[in-house]
């Protein structure tokens, strides 16, 4: 019997949906909802969220994978409609970065 397994996948699976509650409690705050976003992007890559899709309940597991789409797919259509999801313009990398200008110190 493997309990650690099953432990930790619904233990993941568990983390995933507070977090989706946590987005839906944060109502109109953007800053919040992104918070979530940015910490689902960075734990879904990793292997710590494959664990998930060892439980014996795939359709909860397909559930929240569809359910994760549709929070990020949300997110973005609500910077779109504040203003705040626009292309980045930057004339010259230099500019951005902070780097030197190539001009200034002689450089062709």
């Amino acid at each position: 019997m493997h309990t650690y397994n099953d432990h930790a996948s619904y233990g993941v699976l568990e983390t995933f949906e507070n977090l989706i509650l946590d987005f839906e409690e944060a109502k109109d705050n953007v800053d919040e909802k992104w918070v979530i976003c940015e910490t689902l992007g960075y734990f879904i890559p990793g292997d710590h969220a494959s664990v998930m899709f060892r439980i014996d309940d795939a359709e909860r597991a397909q559930e929240l994978c569809i359910l994760l789409g549709r929070l990020f797919l949300s997110m973005l259509a609500q910077l779109e409609r504040e203003g705040l999801f626009t292309p980045l313009r930057i004339k010259k990398p230099w500019d951005h970065y902070g780097a030197m200008d190539a001009s200034s110190k002689g450089i062709r």
